[in-house]
This record gives structure tokens, C-alpha cells and sequence, in this order.
């Protein structure tokens, strides 16, 4: 019974002297004041906009609020104000796209350009959580980050 009590007690000290070490990993308070942050277009679910990343020249935000009101962000390149669907990888910009957005009803991202070859037009569609459906192209690029206060804080996860 000694030999109980004492791995007990030592157990219960290891874990008092690991909390502050195991929560120093958290950012500071001053460390999460300075993260970049834009600020948040008002959507209602099924509502989308772009906004120009201020962090990095040529890539547009693609804030989506699904219908269940959850909101997902992607980065997408854009020139001259034309958003540019993937050449495969979204880190490869490709082809021009006048109007890639979310057809809600569908329940998919895409380029309702007119003018786009059918080609495109099977093989350049995403899930609205960015998904590809396609095996031509890959799956969207998230921004990860969080709403706070009209802001999307970026890096930060979670509520």
C-alpha cells in the first residue's frame, strides 16, 4: 500500500509540474493580437464574395457560407481581376475564369463562363467544402483561420 500512495502521489506531481510546460504551447495573448487578419464579408447562408488577400499579391479569398450557415475560405490566384481555374494544381494557375463561384442548388463550386469548353465544365467542379469531383484537377486550397469579431483571423483554429 506504501508503494501505491507513493506512485499515486508522484504521478499527481509529475502532472502538476508538466501543466504550465504543456500549456506554454498555447500562443500568447499578444502573439494572437498580431496574427493577420481581413475583414469578413456579411454573408447569409448560401452567399459568397471574394476578397483581395492583403498578405499576398495575385490571390483573391473565396469565402463561401454554405446553406448550413458553416463557412469555408480558399485561396484562388486571380489577374488583371479574372480568377484563374488550376492547371491541375492550384498552385499552377491555368485558364481564365470570368465567374467561378458556388452554384448553391448544386451544391458545387465551378466556372459558369459561357464560353468555357465542356471539357472544363465536367472536369473543373468542387464540393462546396472544396472538394474535387474530378480526378483532373485537385482539391481547393483552404485558408485556415477562423471568424472573430467581423474578422477572419488567419491561423487561428477552432471557436
Amino acid at each position: 500500500t506504501l508503494l501505491r500512495i507513493t506512485l499515486v502521489a508522484g504521478l499527481l506531481a509529475l502532472g502538476l509540474c508538466l501543466t504550465p510546460f504543456v500549456s506554454s504551447f498555447s500562443p500568447s495573448e499578444r502573439a494572437h493580437a498580431v496574427r493577420p487578419r481581413v475583414a469578413l464579408p456579411q454573408l447569409a447562408p448560401g452567399q459568397f464574395a471574394y476578397v483581395a488577400d492583403p498578405r499576398y499579391p495575385g490571390i483573391d479569398l473565396m469565402f463561401v457560407r454554405k446553406p448550413n450557415g458553416h463557412l469555408n475560405v480558399w485561396y484562388v490566384s486571380v489577374r488583371d481581376g479574372v480568377h484563374l481555374l488550376p492547371d491541375f494544381h492550384w498552385w499552377r494557375p491555368g485558364r481564365p475564369c470570368k465567374n467561378l463561384s458556388p452554384q448553391f442548388d448544386k451544391g458545387v463550386i465551378t466556372c459558369a463562363d459561357s464560353d468555357l469548353p465542356e471539357w472544363y465544365k465536367s472536369n473543373y467542379l468542387w464540393t462546396l467544402d472544396g472538394k474535387a469531383l474530378s480526378q483532373n484537377t485537385t482539391d481547393m486550397l483552404p485558408s485556415i483561420g477562423n471568424e472573430e469579431m467581423g474578422d477572419f483571423v488567419f491561423g487561428k483554429r477552432g471557436g
